[in-house]
């Protein structure tokens, strides 16, 4: 029995580049609060941190943050991308706690 792999190394080069590129973790540093924001697939994101001493996670939908969050080459977008992920952070802590 023989196993072509022809197509394989085009797939393996899809994966390994897009696939890892678009569900990268993007990390950024606000008010001394390190944000981690990663896509769980279908515009669907997870916004995590440490924030007074507890590890908070949250929800989001929110693809304009996930983009700008380590995109800084608009500085306005990439700010107000950092300040929507702390305060989702912020939000979640409160209800929380």
């Amino acid at each position: 029995m023989q196993i072509s792999l022809q197509g394989v190394k085009k797939v393996v080069y899809l994966c390994s580049n897009k696939a890892n590129d678009l569900y990268q973790n993007k990390m950024t540093t606000f008010r001394k609060i390190e944000l981690e924001m990663s896509s769980l697939g279908r515009g669907q994101y997870q916004i995590i941190a440490q924030y007074k001493g507890r590890n908070i996670k949250v929800h989001s939908t929110d693809s304009e943050t996930y983009d700008w969050l380590n995109d800084d080459s608009d500085k306005a977008k990439h700010a107000d991308a950092k300040r929507c992920a702390y305060g989702a952070i912020r939000r979640e802590f409160d209800r929380l706690f």
